[in-house]
């Protein structure tokens, strides 16, 4: 019988081993490790995620870090422009409550997410890996490796736990196969048991990587299975199992084999007796009657019956032998089938890449004669397109110079007038000038002096710095919803101390009077009247409207900028000013700052007075006409 050691993580691994037991395997549980989550990652993982720009990648690698990132992300809404992935079906169930569509990759481990299409080519993409602490370090270093800049949310870390000593629910000697479900299980295991025992029995792992890590520490007899679940994980025990019963019954039966053999060999060994002439009877008693005839009968008895007893043992020797080899032929002639059968699959192998490989020849030669001749048509092309420039400048080589600067001149100014590029176009004008000198040609000092003129006219242009305000604007309208809305405006309180003087005049005794009253109230009642209206309170819907109204002048402002139309950018920008000082609260700093940014903007000057055209366009063009009319007259002499 095939008793299992399963080592895995604790929570997990009473579930793995309630159901494996359930299968019938015989199965002890060491957890050699538990799993605790650390909740400070929580907020850093909260704020990871939804900060990620469009179509960036998530990975959860485990079904704890699943469960807790729905942990971290109670009370927040799952971003729906991520493309979330899971490394295996566990991991996917655990995530099938939430809102969010998870992908799976064929094969549940992290080769099997690296061969997935979608995270072959991510470079200049974002990708999120919810781990463990110290985890999945290949998965990191392969999607860096392709260009991806990787994030890691570490939500859990594992701790290790060493086996109590006086634990005797299971021995060494009683086991037969060991379960690891992840490398650090493996690595815990060679560090706390002796590795000449962990290397002498069999091991089930669930991925590649985790046997090559048992290949490492020397351990020979390994299976993988298909992937981490339980199902996989049973499946392959089962079949361990199975394959260690057939071997078993094999070796019991070859046993019982040898065994009876020996039986056979040490009987007929007994039979075996001495030759009648060595067998000396006993003396008989001397009797009256005498006893020689009937010690012959009695040997020649005995001798029968010896002879009778070696010829069944000898039968027998030869039937169980040619038993042995009857089962040793049909071994022979079994293991030949599938020799056979193998050279067989070898042979239609080896055809099928060798006409493969003489299918790529074929096609590979018809490419390189097909590729000969498209460069053969190159060179010839290539030639005739040498000499054909040789005789176009074999007299003139600096036409080809003017031609150039008159091309970088015209650049310049498409630059100035279709795009507004003023540095752009002084630096195209620049290089012409630069071109023209290496010239060194007196003539074309005035063309010179005209892309000079230009020069000057471009860099007296309003230096307007479009990107810092457009940003600024840009700025203003995001923070506008922060901004808050005046409320109550309470007019102010008129002064009832300087209605409360009394006058000298005796005419006057009624308003003394009256006033003396109002003076005497105000030790009990306080009254301000107050002259002005008192502004209404706005609802909700209202404050939307005026934050909306306030964004919309700056979007107006903004477009006006990008289009240079400074007449409409400063009305745009006082409409804008004029609608914060109506109806948000001055009170707040922040008001106050959006207020004086608003100043600087209306005083800004965008009005920019571009030239009409260059006046090194025109002579550029004529003496370049003029050129190439003469070049064409000398290829029509020659």
């Amino acid at each position: 019988m095939t008793r299992f050691l399963l080592l895995k993580p604790q929570p997990k691994v009473i579930k793995t081993l309630d159901v494996m037991q359930q299968a019938g395997l015989t199965v002890v549980a060491e957890p050699l490790q538990q799993i605790v989550e650390d909740s400070s990652q929580f907020s850093v993982f909260v704020q990871q995620l939804t900060s990620l720009p469009q179509k960036s990648c998530v990975i959860f690698t485990s079904t704890f870090a699943a469960e807790y990132a729905i942990k971290a992300m109670q009370g927040n809404i799952w971003p729906q422009q991520l493309n979330y992935f899971a490394v295996g079906s566990s991991t996917a169930d655990c995530l099938q409550n939430t809102d969010i569509k998870v992908r799976l990759p064929k094969r549940f481990d992290s080769e099997g997410l690296l061969e997935m299409a979608e995270l072959i080519d991510v470079s200049q993409r974002q990708v999120l890996i919810v781990k463990g602490q110290n985890g999945r370090q290949t998965l990191q270093q392969e999607l860096t490796e392709r260009g991806a800049t990787v994030q890691l949310a570490e939500l859990y870390k594992r701790e290790n736990l060493s086996p109590a000593a006086d634990d005797k629910s299971w021995q060494k000697q009683q086991i037969n196969c060991i379960i690891a479900t992840s490398g650090e299980q493996v690595e815990q295991a060679f560090s706390i048991w002796p590795a000449s025992w962990l290397t002498a029995v069999s091991w089930i792992c669930i991925s590649q990587r985790i046997a090559d890590m048992l290949s490492q520490h020397g351990v020979k007899k390994i299976t993988v299975s298909d992937n981490a679940t339980d199902e996989a994980v049973i499946k392959c025990a089962v079949e361990f199992e199975e394959q260690q019963m057939s071997q078993d019954t094999d070796q019991d039966k070859l046993k019982e084999l040898e065994s009876q053999v020996k039986q056979s060999q040490a009987a007929a060994s007994e039979s075996k007796v001495a030759p009648e002439s060595e067998v000396k009877p006993e003396p008989a008693p001397k009797i009256n009657k005498p006893q020689s005839q009937s010690i012959p009968q009695g040997n020649k008895g005995t001798s029968a019956w010896l002879k009778l007893l070696v010829l069944i043992n000898f039968i027998a020797v030869i039937a169980l032998a040619a038993g042995a080899y009857w089962w040793w032929s049909q071994q022979q002639a079994r293991q030949q089938q599938q020799q056979d059968q193998f050279s067989q699959q070898q042979r239609e192998l080896m055809q099928s890449i060798e006409l493969a490989r003489q299918q790529m020849l074929n096609k590979q030669d018809a490419q390189n004669s097909e590729l000969t001749q498209q460069v053969e048509q190159l060179v010839q092309q290539s030639a005739a397109n040498t000499q054909h420039l040789n005789q176009m400048s074999g007299q003139r080589p600096s036409d080809w110079v003017i031609a150039e600067a008159d091309y970088l001149v015209k650049m310049a100014g498409r630059k100035l007038w279709l795009e507004h590029d003023t540095d752009t176009a002084i630096a195209m004008l620049k290089a012409a000038d630069v071109r023209l000198a290496e010239l060194d040609d007196p003539s074309l000092l005035p063309v010179r002096a005209n892309i000079n003129d230009d020069i000057q006219t471009l860099q007296l242009i309003n230096p307007v710095p479009f990107d810092s305000l457009v940003l600024n604007l840009s700025s203003l309208r995001n923070r506008a919803e922060a901004l808050p809305v005046a409320m109550v405006a309470l007019p102010k309180a008129e002064d009832a101390a300087q209605q409360s003087e009394l006058s000298d005049s005796v005419d006057d005794w009624q308003a003394n009077l009256s006033r003396s009253w109002e003076k005497f109230k105000q030790n009990f009642i306080t009254i301000k009247p107050r002259v002005d209206k008192v502004q209404p309170l706005m609802n909700a819907q209202e404050q939307w409207l005026v934050k909306q109204q306030f964004k919309h002048y700056l979007q107006q402002a903004e477009w006006a900028l990008q289009q240079e139309k400074a007449d409409y950018f400063v009305q745009s920008v006082q409409a804008a000013l004029v609608n914060l000082q109506q109806y948000f609260d001055f009170s707040s700093a922040a008001v106050r700052q959006v207020e004086q940014q608003l100043l600087e903007l209306s005083k800004t000057d965008i009005h920019r007075q571009y030239p009409q055209q260059l006046s090194a366009a025109q002579p550029l063009r004529e003496l370049t006409q003029q050129r190439l009319s003469g070049a064409i007259k000398q290829e029509q002499a020659l």
